[in-house]
């Protein structure tokens, strides 16, 4: 392991050579980022489920059309509803009861049966639009 290393010439000039000679050895220690682009020591807070924001755009006796937002932070869900959705915007990961994970990115679409359980871990402000259907299995 190298724990210093001395910058020399290849030029045949004695002056560029006593520069050489007087350089400062080359840190080895592992670069660190600026601590604005580090991510965070702790991760998000946990918000509470009643923390999010949900527009119902329509409604019926068995279903609902919402477009819901949700801060970074981490939650456990049970759809009370069959529920297909669309992310807008934002990132999140979703751990499904059944061993699946989700990676939710702009553009995903997702369908939660009712009674699904899932863990969320959002990452940045998610925007969902939602279709819920309320009516019970025949």
């Amino acid at each position: 392991m190298l724990s210093e290393r001395r910058v020399t010439s290849h030029i045949s000039d004695s002056r560029l050579d006593d520069q050489a000679d007087q350089a400062a050895p080359v840190s080895t220690a592992p670069a660190t980022a600026p601590a604005d682009l580090q991510a965070p020591a702790e991760p998000p807070p946990k918000p509470k489920l009643e923390e999010r924001t949900k527009t119902c755009l329509h409604r019926t006796d068995s279903s609902s059309l919402e477009v819901r937002e949700y801060e970074p932070g981490e939650f456990e869900w049970r759809s009370d509803a069959d529920q297909s959705t669309c992310v807008l915007e934002g990132f999140a990961d979703v751990d499904l009861a059944d061993g699946r994970r989700l990676l939710l990115r702009p553009g995903a679409a997702i369908f939660l049966p009712r009674g699904m359980h899932s863990r969320w871990l959002i990452y940045q402000r998610l925007r969902t639009v939602s279709v819920c259907d309320y009516r019970k299995a025949a």
